[in-house]
């Protein structure tokens, strides 16, 4: 069965109190027909929009937003076909909060070894700061399935610092490495025994090629920078709803483009002397530049390859560039 929530609020082809199950969902589709929004609801997705126009940005996102808040105990969605939660007698609604959503998409990555940086016959158009190619041995960690959005950002820290706003489920941007640094520390407060931080460099380029299921694509998760990242061609020069184009061999989306990513590491010129354990490269005293990866909505093609390497300064803040967070566990 197809269900659909179109612009009006309303269930389309669904019994008003239909009791949904995820595991019973398996397409996701959002088609746009005279003026009105549809967007099928899948397991994978967990309720995050797939967005091919820009029209339908805010109404999915909003949607989604929706959704998600009514989640029960065993993982099913309960709707009376407006919008509005309808409750069976032995069943409660869960409200999710930020570490929930946060927690439940955080994708395991197993640990292994590949070639960071920019490699011969792999790579093209190598760049001196990615040289040289060097082998590097990462044990398992944990990476965000999406950059963290607006939404999670807002109900940690009680605001929202990004340039395109009236969108919760896009990426927050505009925040520092510094502001990150915050972010994160309130979130593990409030959560204690988690240990929720920014990946290391290596851990980033490792997961955006693909971990131990890299196919050597371009870009993250394919050769084909339209279905995998939104950049200069497609952006229509603002960021887009998490999750909307395909996900690399680890099902994490948006590794390249929508906004670029702040890394754990200082910044250094090259590779030479890089740590081959997969650990965040740090300076004592610490450098006067942060780590970014991956590529924004404003870039051309030739900044997004999973080898490209970029630096700001940890106070520098602009709507290029957020963050997603890494985990050494669970």
């Amino acid at each position: 069965m197809l269900l659909a929530l179109p612009a009006m609020g309303c269930l389309i082809g669904a019994r008003a109190g239909l009791l949904l199950t995820k595991p019973a969902l398996t397409q996701k589709l959002l088609h746009i027909t005279h003026g009105c929004a549809y967007k099928t609801i899948s397991e994978d997705t967990d309720f995050y929009p797939f967005e091919p126009t820009i029209e339908a940005d805010h109404l999915v996102s909003d949607i989604s937003s929706t959704l998600e808040n009514y989640l029960n105990e065993k993982g099913e969605l309960l709707y009376d076909g407006c919008l509005r939660p309808q409750l069976s007698e032995n069943s409660t609604p869960k409200k999710l909060g930020p570490e929930s959503s946060i927690s439940k998409n955080m994708v395991f990555v197993q640990g292994g070894t590949f070639t960071m940086g920019c490699k011969d016959g792999r790579d093209k158009a190598c760049e001196d700061s990615e040289k040289p190619a060097h082998s590097v041995k990462l044990p398992d960690f944990y990476l965000g399935k999406y950059e963290v959005t607006q939404a999670e950002w807002t109900k940690i820290m009680g605001n929202n610092p990004s340039n395109f706003k009236h969108c919760d489920n896009c990426p927050v941007e505009n925040v520092t490495w510094d502001d990150v640094q915050e972010f994160i520390k309130k979130l593990n407060a409030q959560n204690p025994g988690k240990a929720y931080r920014l990946p290391t460099e290596a851990e980033w380029e490792f997961a955006a090629r693909g971990g131990n299921l890299s196919k050597d694509y371009a870009y993250s998760g394919s050769n084909t920078l339209f279905d995998v990242g939104w950049f200069y061609g497609n952006s229509n020069s603002k960021t887009h709803s998490v999750g909307g184009l395909k996900a690399n061999e680890l099902n994490l989306f948006d590794m390249t483009g929508n906004v670029s990513e702040w890394c754990a590491d200082d910044w250094q010129d090259d590779f030479k002397r890089a740590p081959v354990d997969g650990r965040a490269w740090l300076d004592i005293p610490k450098g006067s530049y942060r780590v970014i990866r991956g590529g924004s909505w404003y870039d051309y093609a030739e900044i997004c390859p999973a080898s490209r390497r970029h630096f700001a300064a940890p106070v520098n803040r602009n709507d290029l560039r957020g963050f997603r967070l890494a985990s050494s566990s669970r």
